[in-house]
């Protein structure tokens, strides 16, 4: 069971007691099987691994650091997953991130694309630690914080970042960060122009603050999609 912004929505499952094999689990990922993130960023130098010291509960997590030599104000990293089109319009992203020296992080987060054949569709949750301030990518590409998510957030500590957003009307729906959640009032997604193929993607994000390497973990992310009740 599910509840978004006053209606209840359910996941089927009972098809296998093997969540990665539920019809509603588009992406399940604990990091501690086969590495399958693509990564894509600025320079060469950086790191993205499963790593001990990424963990949140079992063993490995995904560690995303930019490059250290030639470091520069502005450098990103992105670790990206690639999965099926959803069946339903509906669609929640949920996963567990901790910043490492949060002086040197300038936004922190994930970001969510969707071609559905026509149109390329985006979505972002960023989290700017030193703002600080929790903000969704709006309609022409640049960020709008979100009112009541704007926590400051502690050293590796570890919090959800969670992101709702509906793939039949091309809006957000609600987004959550450090057990806060608020609805988004229909706000459009980002229209990323003409793809004529049909795929989804989630990307782990991190980006510096300045002249120094920077560095965030993630761990247990899900994607799934919900049906109405």
């Amino acid at each position: 069971m599910y509840r978004v912004m006053g209606r209840e929505f359910i996941a089927w499952a009972g098809l296998s007691d093997q969540a990665g094999f539920d019809p509603d689990v588009l992406l399940l990922d604990n990091c501690e099987g086969t590495f399958s993130w693509v990564a894509t960023g600025t320079g060469g130098g950086d790191t993205h691994e499963f790593a001990l010291q990424a963990a949140l509960g079992g063993r490995y997590g995904l560690q995303l650091k930019t490059r250290v030599g030639g470091a520069m104000a502005g450098d990103w990293l992105v670790g990206t997953r690639v999965f099926g089109y959803p069946e339903r319009g509906l669609l929640v992203a949920r996963l567990r991130m901790a910043g490492y020296m949060l002086a040197t992080v300038g936004q922190m987060g994930f970001e969510l694309g969707a071609a559905d054949g026509t149109r390329l569709w985006q979505a972002s949750l960023v989290v700017q630690p030193n703002v600080p301030s929790c903000s969704y990518l709006n309609a022409l590409g640049g960020l709008t914080a979100i009112a009541g998510l704007g926590y400051s957030p502690g050293e590796l500590s570890w919090t959800t970042l969670e992101l709702v957003i509906d793939l039949v009307t091309h809006r957000y729906v609600e987004a959550g960060w450090s057990g806060a959640r608020v609805g988004l009032g229909g706000v459009a997604l980002r229209d990323g122009g003409v793809d004529t193929s049909r795929w989804a993607s989630l990307g782990a994000r991190v980006e510096t603050s300045g002249a120094a390497a920077a560095e965030v973990f993630f761990d247990n992310v899900y994607v799934g999609e919900l049906r109405d009740r």
